[in-house]
């Protein structure tokens, strides 16, 4: 069992010896051990107003010494909810936990939100999960905090999802979120790994189903009469096929993306989920690729905003669902937006496009996340084959 000293607590003032023209400034000093530490107060007072830990003669003395004694208390709870745990407090620990505003009391939210805020290796899109899932936990049980987090939480979590509709992929990256943010919890010291719920539930695996469109079947989406909104998701889904852009790249273009040289009309960007460090860029040639249809659509909304801004992946999909369904396309393929980025990699292999050229456009940092496209693309070239010589 771990031997726990406790730190002692108390007020003071001049801590730094020099007086400014504001007077002293007042700390909360921790002892532990022999060793001090000091959080620093932002009140200043004169000498002879305060005394024996309180503030005396001052005008606003009962307002500070409210303030200054909550404070105090405040930093205590930090150490309290670790010593709770049966967790060694140093005053290090201590120190690194209230500057970081995080403890086991903090709110889900706003410790996530730290995360992201100090994150410099997770990409863009895992931040923004991050804070999506942040709004999602508010939704389900607001005010949740760090320790709130435990195997009945995730339990009552995942059932709650269930019961809205959403699906088990959508449950599973939810959860897998909620482990990485418990994971630096225990990675700052503020949560033991002891109490980590994923030791005790195992998130399921969802086996990608990677359904992709047919050559026909895209022709027959092309030629599909519709109009407003269910006319703006098809477009949309369109220019993922003839592109190849995962969604929150899809919805996140902006002109100063488009390049032309030569009178050739480029897309440039870094994909939100590749991390910057792998330095990875997407050069795609709209203007030659898929017979320049991206480049029409684009020009048919007049911008690539106007094209792209179709709202959240959930309700898009949900429109799409519809679309595919007047298509003719059966309801048990699970045809999404990410399905068009799947369509993209495995046509331009039955196209006969070189698999590394595939691999550049799509953005994929390992050749095997393009190679899995190769044997869909084989059977398309064989039913095309089939159909020519009926």
């Amino acid at each position: 069992m771990i031997m726990i000293q406790k730190i002692n607590y108390s007020l003071c003032i001049g801590r730094n010896g020099a007086e400014t023209q504001k007077g002293y400034l007042v700390h909360v000093e921790a002892y532990q051990a022999g060793r001090k530490i000091y959080f620093s107060t932002k009140i200043h007072l004169r000498k002879n107003q305060f005394s024996h830990g309180l503030v005396v003669n001052h005008p606003l003395a009962d307002r500070y010494n409210t303030y200054l004694y909550k404070l105090r208390n405040e930093i205590e709870k930090v150490e309290l909810d670790m010593i709770s745990q049966g967790r060694r407090c140093t005053l290090a620990i201590l120190k690194a936990a209230w500057h970081e505003d995080i403890s086991t009391s903090s709110t889900f939210r706003d410790f996530t939100l730290s995360v992201v805020s100090r994150s410099a290796t997770r990409s863009q899109h895992t931040k923004d999960s991050y804070v999506t899932l942040t709004k999602v936990v508010d939704e389900f049980r607001p005010g949740t905090t760090i320790k709130d987090i435990d195997v009945d939480f995730i339990n009552d979590f995942s059932y709650w999802q269930q019961s809205r509709g959403m699906s088990q992929s959508t449950i599973s990256g939810r959860l897998k979120s909620i482990r990485a943010i418990i994971n630096e919890a225990i990675a700052r010291r503020i949560m033991s790994s002891d109490d980590n719920p994923f030791l005790h539930i195992k998130i399921p695996k969802i086996k990608s189903r990677e359904e992709v469109l047919t050559a026909n079947e895209v022709r027959r989406l092309e030629r599909l009469q519709l109009d407003g909104k269910s006319a703006h998701i098809r477009d949309c889904a369109l220019f993922g096929v003839y592109t190849g852009l995962r969604y929150h790249d899809l919805t996140t273009l902006t002109s100063n993306m488009i390049v032309r040289d030569r009178g050739k009309m480029w897309l440039v960007l870094e994909p939100a989920k590749t991390s910057r460090s792998s330095g990875v860029v997407i050069r795609l040639p709209l203007s030659t690729i898929f017979g320049g249809k991206a480049v029409s659509l684009i020009e048919r909304y007049g911008s690539v905003e106007h094209l792209s801004h179709i709202g959240n992946n959930a309700a898009a999909n949900r429109t799409l669902k519809e679309v595919i369904r007047r298509c003719g396309i059966s309801d048990s393929r699970q045809i999404t937006f990410h399905t068009m980025r799947h369509t993209f990699c495995t046509l331009l292999l039955a196209k006969g496009v070189p698999i590394t050229t595939v691999a550049q456009l799509a953005g994929h940092t390992k050749i095997e996340q393009t190679q899995r496209y190769s044997h869909i693309a084989r059977s398309m070239i064989a039913e095309d084959v089939k159909r020519a010589f009926k």
